[in-house]
């Protein structure tokens, strides 16, 4: 990963067991700020510093409320999180909440952690003994089974030293994030500063967020810019997946973004009322999970109301069991494949389920879909990210987003997409558009055979004209998307099976614009009427008096085959303009000028004609006004 790679190191615990108190004596810093918390002495919100770890690397922390009625807010803070600390107090030891934390922190994920025995002050060393025992046992069979347990202080400061060596050792294997992916910030907190606007704040979980950056706040659509980004009140260019950051957004109101919205580049995500989710009830479930269950489900920073639709087989998932579901919300959400989510009961509200996105924008599962659509997420779950990756191509609708986007659309690592992208592109299976955008190429064929079609059925309807207009072939593609478009067309072109005349026109390789007998006779008949006319011309109605089918085409196909010139808005043949340069450009070599007048007499023409001719050899070269007058031009 490019720049500092930064670790998000979070709390979890039971209430008053000195996380707070823990979080300052790490960094010096009272993660309480509202008035409420300090006077109830009471962590109700989130609360977040900045901490140095041994060695000098960069964490910031993020300190969770503990009481059960602030679960919600606990779930938005684990967000993000690369290190959990578990807070147990040893007076007091495994309590309700650090039970339910620890559920939370296993359902999201969070397996890199350790725990802080904290308030060693007030025990004695022999239960202080004792109280490691019993913690190291309750922590079997869960993912910080085995980890350290440190004991501390948060008032004394004993043993803190230890658990910041502990905790940047943890930091040093953390999983690196990916910050070539798009941008996804999920915002935890919003709030005005005076003199700056809106500031929103949370952790990036991948890509980057970059001063000037448009940005989309889902999923409601609002775009806005970066104005500015600050990681722990340092002033800084982008903030990096991994950062806990602040962005000033421009242009929006602090009611226009709350918690739970995502920050994300425009076109990155797309919001959806529906989730499928592989999904884990906790073995100690109340309950088993049942059809049409209401939850709350938790994801990211967001709480949203939801029922639930079992997928395959399963009429319920009991305590311990894992399927898939299909979570139906009340408000939309945006997130990504591979996401974790967690479940609570909706009323009483109690953590017992959890999982992973396995489709963040499904279609709605009815009856027998029901059946088949696990089959189809287990597959998509365990397929391989060559799997994976033909899975995204070939529900590409169109022109797929850049290699990012497609990367991100896949669950396995990005970075091995991007080789697998990058595989397919240089085999031929994936086409490069313009703008970085990418197809398959089967649609690129598809695309390159409607081109094809457009230009025949072009030829076919007006076989005199040369050739077609590139903006007439995209107006008659329709809907298919411009970058295939052009690419299609391209790849005609350089393959010979369509020829470009100019920058403007194309025609196919086979199309040769040819007259019968009649159209002939036809154009036989205005070449004469033009040639009578001498240098007045002919107008474009002309062609009507020929009886002839292709009407106007006529006159266009003597202007293409050079018989006929345009020359204002009429058409003289190209003999006529000949002697008429001729007798121009001798009168000006002899002169040195003339005007109007002068030439009209030499031609023996009137003005209503000369001036439009004059008009026309300007634009050609062949004359340059000076003055009133005409002198040669370098065409001349």
């Amino acid at each position: 990963m490019e720049g500092a790679r930064q670790v998000v190191i979070g709390t979890a615990g039971h209430v008053d067991h000195g996380k707070t108190t823990l979080t300052r004596a790490l960094t010096g810093i009272d993660t309480d700020r509202l008035k409420e918390e300090k006077e109830r002495a009471l962590s109700i919100d989130l609360g977040f510093a900045p901490l140095t770890l041994p060695g000098g690397r960069a964490a910031s922390v993020v300190d969770v409320p503990g009481h059960e009625r602030f679960i919600k807010n606990m779930v938005a803070g684990v967000t993000g999180m690369d290190v959990v600390v578990l807070v147990i107090a040893a007076d007091e030891g495994v309590m309700p909440q650090t039970r339910e934390h620890l559920d939370i922190v296993t359902l999201l994920d969070v397996s890199a952690g350790l725990v802080a025995l904290t308030k060693i002050d007030m025990v004695e060393p022999d239960w202080l003994s004792l109280m490691k025992g019993e913690v190291a046992e309750s922590l079997k069979g869960t993912p910080f089974e085995g980890v350290p347990i440190v004991p501390c202080s948060g008032v004394t400061g004993e043993g803190v030293e230890e658990l910041r060596e502990r905790l940047g050792e943890l930091a040093d294997h953390a999983v690196a994030r990916d910050s070539k992916a798009p941008l996804m910030l999920a915002v935890d907190r919003v709030f005005v500063m005076k003199g700056f606007g809106t500031i929103v704040t949370g952790t990036v979980s991948r890509g980057r967020a970059q001063v000037g950056d448009e940005v989309e706040i889902l999923p409601h659509g609002r775009r806005s810019r970066v104005r500015s980004i600050q990681v722990h009140g340092s002033d800084v260019p982008e903030a990096l997946a991994g950062h806990r950051a602040a962005l000033n957004l421009q242009g929006i109101t602090a009611e226009e973004v709350v918690r739970g919205d995502v920050i994300a580049h425009p076109g990155s995500l797309s919001p959806s009322s529906m989730l499928d989710v592989s999904l884990r009830v906790l073995e100690h479930a109340a309950a088993p999970l049942e059809y049409w269950d209401r939850v709350r489900v938790h994801l990211g920073t967001s709480e949203v109301i939801g029922r639930v639709v079992l997928l395959g087989e399963a009429q319920a998932l009991a305590p311990g069991e894992s399927g898939f579901v299909q979570l139906r919300l009340e408000s939309p959400v945006a997130t990504t494949e591979g996401a974790h989510c967690v479940l609570r009961t909706y009323s009483p509200a109690r953590t017992f389920a959890g999982g992973q996105v396995v489709d963040p924008a499904p279609p709605k599962h009815r009856g027998r879909a029901r059946r088949a659509a696990a089959q189809d997420l287990e597959a998509r779950r365990e397929g391989s990210p060559d799997d994976l990756l033909d899975r995204a191509i070939a529900a590409m609708p169109g022109p797929a987003p850049t290699v990012e986007l497609l990367s991100a659309a896949a669950l396995h690592d990005t970075e091995e997409n991007r080789d697998l992208i990058d595989a397919r592109l240089e085999d031929g299976r994936l086409v490069g558009l313009h703008g970085g955008l990418l197809a398959s190429a089967e649609s690129v064929r598809a695309a390159e055979l409607k081109v094809a079609e457009t230009i025949g059925a072009f030829h076919h309807q007006h076989p005199l004209r040369a050739g077609v207009d590139r903006g007439e072939i995209r107006r008659r593609l329709g809907a298919l998307p411009s970058p295939l478009a052009r690419t299609a067309l391209e790849r005609l072109i350089a393959s010979g099976q369509v020829v470009a005349l100019d920058s403007d026109r194309v025609r196919a390789a086979s199309h040769e614009p040819a007259l019968d007998e009649a159209g002939r006779d036809a154009a036989d008949a205005l070449l004469a009427a033009a040639k009578a006319e001498g240098y007045v011309g002919i107008e474009p109605e002309a062609a009507e008096s020929t009886d002839h089918p292709a009407g106007g085409e006529l006159i266009q196909y003597l202007v293409e085959s050079g018989d006929l010139v345009p020359v204002g808005d009429r058409y003289l043949h190209s003999e006529e303009l000949d002697r008429a340069r001729g007798i121009v450009v001798d009168l000006l070599r002899r002169s040195g000028g003339a005007k109007i007048s002068e030439i009209r007499d030499a031609l023996a023409s009137s003005r209503k004609a000369v001036v439009p001719l004059m008009e026309h050899f300007d634009q050609v070269g062949v004359t340059r006004r000076r003055g009133d007058e005409r002198i040669a031009g370098p065409n001349a």
